[in-house]
């Protein structure tokens, strides 16, 4: 069993993209064929879509195709799978590999290895975000007076929906027209309809003000191993709980 290498890659100076797929040219059928790293002569991106050389690996022989020599630096696989997890597919930037010059590879320093952790920091903030906005709209169960449990999704249309319907159980309305998911519409109680009305509230507030303290624990997370360890529902460290979000999860009967 082969031992298995990570690399990060670089582009004009910027991390660009890790993997661990190397390449060796078959002159025999003119391909490039997937092999270990003692015989590679290029790196692959996790996608499949870009090829580089290093200056580290084998020759590239007459012939062969010729790829771009990039900047690349060996990290452990910690490090590795913290840089995927914040990744698509292996790729850290928007910027296209073209047939740029062959660039000086600089072994990491302290200054990079910083500058890396904010990068995997930062886009793990905006990972974590997303799945807020993603928890919100999935919506909330409530049971209701029919003593069945319906779910409601909360995209922001039936955030703005619930809000103006309140506006008819203010006006004195006995009943109010909604729909659950996969129900038909049909007229909820005040009292059915105010219970989804709150339920809603504080399931948006609860996922607001979990992201805002899982942010907090992100920002003050100081190693590649923690952070590739947040996931989003994980329990954030008291420390880091804010206040309302403790009384939230109180009320909601300690989520």
């Amino acid at each position: 069993m082969h031992e298995v290498n990570y690399y990060k890659v670089y582009k004009d100076g910027e991390l660009y993209c890790v993997n661990n797929i190397f390449l060796r040219y078959q002159a025999k059928h003119n391909t490039l064929l997937a092999c270990d790293i003692q015989d590679a002569q290029y790196i692959c991106s996790p996608s499949g879509e870009d090829i580089w050389h290093a200056k580290w690996l084998n020759k590239i022989p007459d012939g062969a195709p010729q790829y771009p020599t990039m900047e690349s630096a060996e990290i452990p696989e910690d490090e590795y799978r913290a840089l995927m997890s914040v990744s698509d597919d292996g790729n850290l930037s928007d910027a296209d590999i073209e047939d740029d010059p062959v660039l000086e590879e600089t072994p990491p320093d302290d200054a990079e290895a910083a500058e890396q952790l904010d990068f995997v920091r930062q886009r793990k903030i905006e990972q974590m975000s997303q799945l807020c906005n993603d928890a919100i709209v999935s919506g909330v169960d409530v049971e209701l007076s029919d003593g069945n449990t319906h779910h409601f999704s909360l995209t922001l249309e039936d955030q703005m929906n619930l809000l103006s319907l309140q506006s008819m159980i203010f006006a004195g309305a006995d009943a109010i027209p909604y729909h659950a998911d996969g129900e038909e519409c049909r007229y909820y109680s005040t009292e059915d309809f105010t219970k989804i009305a709150e339920a809603a509230t504080y399931w948006k507030m609860y996922q607001e003000s979990y992201f805002n303290s899982l942010r907090a624990y992100i920002q003050n997370i100081k190693t590649m191993t923690e952070l590739l360890d947040v996931t989003y529902g994980m329990k954030v460290p008291l420390e880091y709980q804010t206040d309302v979000l403790r009384q939230i999860m109180s009320q909601m009967g300690g989520i």
